[in-house]
């Protein structure tokens, strides 16, 4: 069909009209005026259409997509449920209004218009219904233009593609996305402002966009950059994607609920949003290979004027997060390098199960709770709440943490080891772990704590609050200072159990135990050890270099043993009367130590030792060394004299001393001393604090029938006579 002059050498403006009642395949239609074509059925062509103006009225799918189609304004109405129209023009179209019929209409059908090398502009509405809208300003530095008053409609969705912009018309996409991007690759694209050279998009443009997904960009755009406050009035989602880099100058702010950033680029590109003006209640922040087939190495930073929502981010570089709220996660966090976490006095919960962190930094929260997929590092954090971390495997540190509340660490199968000396933990529980490692510089209470390795912890001082088991391994416990012990220690098996107060003391509540299968058990303190309970199958040692070990006033048996024991101190005494050590060892020795007197005891214990049931000394105590009875004073009167028979440690050394009792007639008590077998002076040795003198004159034989053969028996100094004197014998 063609509107030529006579010789066929130009066209003419004369107007073209063609109806089909069924489909129609146009070879070539050419005029300098309209061209109009009705059809029953599809309409589509093989050669060129050159017209002023293009009215299209199709019962079925239009298809006139030649790349030579040269047409100054279009209009077409398609009708048909769900027919479709794509059209090309060669070199710059305007979507108006042709013979009556304004702009582009299908009845739910996809709408495609492209200017293959010129600009398009929307002049009159372009309505698919439910279908889609995709129109094309192609070519280098074009521009897209939708008049004021204009709507582009397509509740299946809606692209604009050009390297310029004019929006001044609305662009609709009920309850789905819209996508502005580029025609060129690598064109930069500016949210907030129109600067030559790039796809400028304005505040208010972005406003006359309804959507729930606003779209800006594509794997092929260049850098993107916010150079001003944006904030869609009427989209719920604002999705960013480049090849570059995503940023923000000074003067850029997003304010949107949801926020996706994806860069894609094999190199990472970096997404960096770091102004404090951002408000977004969720971001999903992705640095990504150029397939989108794996993470890249690009930097994610964000800050938020308040809390947000991480619905997912993705790279293998650094991630810092800055919140001016709550911090959360509704989706993981996949992070290669460290991850930075910045909330002030807010609460930090990245809690989603499939999170894999590789190192984690609490800059600032308050209550801070981290999970990872496997295995955690912790950098210097701040925390002034509780910390609880969760993974499925170790969990360990590069740098020092602060927590002002409960730390509370699940690890599985797996170890904890946190033994940075900076650390200030205010107490620590272990849900579950393998071989656990802690260390405080200052004081520590321990929680309840199960693990199935080996558990310690050091610390300035260390307070037990709950109780600590270990299933497979030996259990330590350091304070630099003091440890008291407020709950139950056990391990099992073989393992030991070793709690130190370097300079100060250990203290157990009377009613709590600390016990192992076959393990050694170890309480070793600077000054006192005061025992609750101390039960194993193997032996127990308990040393006070400066002080006494001492019974828990209110304690049941002490030390449960079944190897040879020690009780030992320095600087004091072992027991007193007033609290006696309860002691059972079966079968082994129990070896005593004590420098210091009470009342002229050094030491008191009651309970069994067997076989023997006999005490072995590793010194020469100043005082009596009472086992299962002891001639003692009552408490209630200190100074009335000592009565009764102590049994010896060894008959052999032995030294029987004896003093006159107040009473009518005159009682003598019988006790004895022991002493080392090198000693054996015949003179008077001063063993006890009061100056008593001893003789080394016969062995302990009292009552008689104890006597050895052969010894000599004591008998009571005449009446008057000093029993101080040598003489009475």
């Amino acid at each position: 069909m063609n509107a030529r002059n006579a010789a066929n050498t130009a066209n003419t403006p004369g107007a073209i009209t063609y109806a089909d009642a069924n489909g129609l395949n146009l070879n070539l239609a050419r005029t300098a005026g309209t061209l109009r074509l009705t059809t029953g059925g599809a309409l589509t062509q093989t050669g060129t259409i050159t017209a002023t103006g293009v009215r299209i009225d199709s019962a079925g799918p239009v298809t006139l997509n030649n790349a030579g189609n040269a047409i100054t304004t279009f209009a077409a109405n398609v009708t048909g449920a769900g027919n479709s129209l794509s059209f090309n023009e060669s070199n710059g179209l305007t979507i108006g209004s042709v013979l009556g019929l304004n702009g582009v209409t299908t009845s739910n059908g996809a709408i495609t218009v492209t200017s293959a090398t010129g600009g398009l502009t929307v002049a009159n509405n372009v309505n698919a219904g439910t279908g889609s809208v995709t129109l094309n300003a192609n070519g280098a530095n074009q521009t897209l233009t939708t008049n004021a008053g204009t709507n582009v409609n397509g509740s299946g969705g809606v692209a604009l593609v050009g390297d310029n912009m004019t929006l001044n018309g609305t662009v609709t996409a009920a309850g789905q996305t819209v996508t502005l991007r580029q025609f060129s690759n690598g064109r930069l694209i500016n949210l907030g402002t129109k600067v030559a050279g790039q796809l400028g998009l304005t505040d208010a443009e972005l406003d006359r966009v309804t959507a729930t997904t606003l779209k800006i960009g594509n794997n092929a755009s260049g850098n993107i950059s916010n150079t001003a406050a944006i904030s869609p009035a009427n989209a719920s989602t604002l999705s960013l994607e480049t090849a570059g880099t995503i940023t923000q100058t000074a003067t850029g702010s997003l304010t949107v609920s949801t926020l996706i950033a994806k860069t894609r680029i094999n190199l990472g590109g970096a997404i960096t949003l770091g102004n404090a003006t951002n408000e977004v209640a969720t971001i999903d922040l992705r640095a990504r290979n150029a397939a989108d087939t794996a993470d890249a190495n690009g930097a994610i930073t964000y800050r938020d004027a308040s809390g947000f929502d991480v619905a997912a981010v993705q790279t293998a570089g650094t991630l810092n997060l800055t919140a001016g709220g709550t911090i959360t996660d509704s989706g993981a966090l996949l992070v290669g390098g460290t991850t930075t976490l910045t909330a002030g006095t807010n609460n930090i919960t990245v809690d989603t199960t499939s999170n894999n962190f590789n190192t984690v930094v609490v800059a600032s929260g308050n209550n801070v709770t981290l999970v990872d997929a496997d295995a955690l590092s912790l950098g210097t954090s701040t925390v002034s709440g509780t910390l609880n971390v969760t993974t499925a495997g170790a969990i360990t540190q590069i740098g020092a943490v602060a927590v002002t509340g409960v730390t509370t660490l699940v690890a599985g199968v797996n170890d904890i080891t946190l033994t940075n000396g900076g650390n200030n933990f205010t107490s620590v529980g272990i849900t579950s772990g393998n071989n656990v490692s802690l260390t405080d510089g200052n004081a520590l209470t321990l929680n309840a704590s199960n693990v199935s390795g080996t558990f310690s912890a050091n610390a300035g001082d260390v307070t037990v609050g709950g109780a600590v088991a270990s299933t497979g391994g030996a259990v330590s416990v350091t304070a630099n200072n003091s440890v008291t012990q407020s709950a139950n220690i056990s391990a099992v098996g073989a393992n030991n159990v070793t709690v130190t107060a370097t300079t100060g003391s250990i203290t157990m509540a009377p009613a709590v135990t600390t016990t192992s299968g076959t393990g050694a058990i170890n309480y070793t303190a600077g000054i006192n050890v005061t025992l609750g309970s101390l039960t194993t199958g193997g032996a127990v040692n308990v040393l006070a270099n400066g002080g006494s070990v001492l019974s828990a006033v209110g304690s049941g048996t002490n030390v449960t043993a079944g190897a040879n024991s020690t009780l030992q101190a320095f600087n004091g005494v072992v027991g007193t009367q007033a609290a006696p050590l309860t002691v059972s060892v079966n079968p082994g020795t129990l070896s005593i130590r004590a420098t210091t007197a009470v009342a002229g005891i050094s030491a008191f214990l009651t309970g069994a030792v067997l076989p023997s049931n006999a005490l072995t000394q590793l010194n020469v105590p100043p005082g009596l060394v009472c086992f299962n009875g002891c001639p003692v004073p009552p408490v209630t009167n200190p100074v009335g004299g000592l009565s009764g028979l102590i049994p010896s440690f060894s008959l052999s050394s032995a030294i029987p001393w004896y003093i006159r009792q107040p009473s009518d007639p005159p009682l003598i008590s019988v006790v004895s001393t022991y002493l080392p077998e090198t000693v054996v002076a015949e003179a008077k040795l001063d063993v006890k604090s009061d100056d008593r003198s001893v003789a080394r004159g016969i062995p302990p034989c009292y009552p008689e029938w104890a006597c050895k053969p052969g010894a000599s028996v004591l008998t009571a100094p005449a009446d008057g006579e000093d029993p101080e004197l040598p003489t009475a014998k």
